[in-house]
């Protein structure tokens, strides 16, 4: 069962669009609302406003260009845009807008606007998730996704993914929540191809991160332009930051930019057994305010616990690396009151293609920075050609303790190490 309002194919002109407008909607048992292209035309937009509460259980909402059956359909995808109360999608639930393979057009956005809670969840029934998709050789770009929500948002085993495997933009992800924001139980943010950005937000309550995974990546992206390149934010304006058992990275197998990490809260950032890196050119991590950033924010307290924070420029192939050179970034910390690295964290910047390590930054200027059984390296690895990075650290106290090792150099072989610069 469904509703459906597409160009057929073969047919020109633009599609109508589809308004709902209803107290509560209850879509289940593989029921699906459609509005798509086929022909040469625009598909129109879905809207659904419901004064109370929006179920989608089951159920699928698209508005496509073309489908794995048709080809050569010209135009562009339909916005979605659903409003309610509070917002569910379970059991496999899917909401997508985007161009099949070997079709013409640009996606569009899906919007989410919750005046209290926006809740994704998967089960054994199926993977409930949020989509926009160009596939290959598709000329155009991919639609963003905003979920706003003025109580919490809910992921557990969700994916919110936009994927542009052609030449165009791949289009933002933005989660805003007034509340709280709970990302958990394997669920993937991924935002796969040029100029792809994710924005996780809460402006009154805390972000925590659980066995999950936030990746940005463009692969092959070869355009120097400093205005665009992948970027994950994450912004706690009014608590904290909590990330246990997570993967969070940038990547570019190009020679363009491999993007930024940011994260920033007013309250704690603590990062518990989960790596964060960029790998690239001249990519950045970068915690709290900083010089290298328009961020004035930084938190009370950063701890570092069994957790990796990696700048390199290894995923970059090495036939494009021997003929420009590509330097890995900066990494940059400030807390207000301290910083702590415990059980074998890890902080690095390294070269392992032609150019320079990137610097690394810690301060906490009246407060304390402490590394105990934990690293901190600026290297130019084997196979690297360049200079490692300088490594700051500022603080009222600084504490280094079982077996803690600072070092800036340059490796001749995997065991060879000349000793560079360090700052305190």
């Amino acid at each position: 069962s469904g509703l459906r309002s597409n160009v057929g194919s073969g047919a020109k002109g633009n599609g109508g669009n589809i308004e709902i407008n209803v107290a509560n909607l209850f879509l289940t048992n593989d029921g699906e609302i459609t509005n798509s292209t086929f022909g040469k035309g625009n598909a129109g937009n879905i809207i659904i406003d419901a004064t109370e509460n929006f179920f989608l259980d089951t159920g699928r909402i698209f508005s496509n260009v073309g489908n794995k059956d048709v080809s050569q359909a010209e135009g562009n995808a339909g916005e979605i845009t659903i409003s309610g109360n509070l917002l569910s999608l379970i059991n496999g639930a899917q909401i997508q807008s985007g161009v099949w393979e070997d079709n013409l057009g640009n996606g569009n956005n899906v919007i989410l606007n919750a005046r209290g809670d926006v809740t994704i969840s998967s089960s054994d029934r199926g993977t409930s998730g949020i989509f926009t998709d160009l596939e290959q050789d598709v000329v155009g770009d991919a639609g963003n996704i905003n979920i706003n929500a003025q109580g919490s948002i809910f992921l557990n085993n969700a994916v919110i993914k936009n994927t542009n495997t052609g030449t165009g933009f791949a289009g933002d992800i933005n989660l805003d929540a007034k509340d709280k924001l709970e990302i958990s139980n394997k669920s993937l943010i991924l935002s796969d191809g040029f100029y792809g950005r994710i924005f996780l937000n809460s402006s009154k309550g805390s972000i925590n991160i659980k066995d999950s995974f936030i990746t940005a990546k463009d692969d092959n992206n070869n355009i120097s332009d400093i205005n665009k390149f992948s970027l994950i934010k994450i912004t706690a304006s009014q608590g904290s930051i909590g990330i246990d058992n997570s993967y969070i990275t940038t990547e570019n197998t190009g020679i363009g930019f491999a993007g930024d990490i940011n994260l920033n809260a007013k309250e704690k950032i603590k990062i518990l057994d989960t790596p964060i890196s960029t790998r690239g050119n001249l990519g950045r991590i970068l915690i709290g305010k900083s010089d290298l950033s328009n961020e004035t924010l930084s938190p009370q307290e950063v701890v570092y616990n069994n957790s990796f924070l990696t700048v390199s420029n290894d995923s970059v192939e090495r036939s494009k690396a021997s003929e420009t050179e590509i330097n890995a970034g900066n990494i940059s910390i400030d807390a207000v009151n301290s910083i702590f690295f415990i059980r074998d964290s890890r902080i690095s910047t390294v070269t392992e293609r032609r150019g320079n390590a990137g610097n690394l930054t810690v301060q906490s200027k009246n407060g304390v920075v402490s590394f105990d059984n934990s690293d901190i390296f600026s290297n130019v690895n084997a196979g690297g050609i360049g200079g490692a990075g300088d490594i700051t650290i500022t603080a009222g106290s600084i504490f280094l303790t079982n077996g803690t090792q600072l070092q800036s150099g340059v490796k001749q072989t995997f065991d060879d190490f000349i000793q560079s610069e360090i700052l305190g």
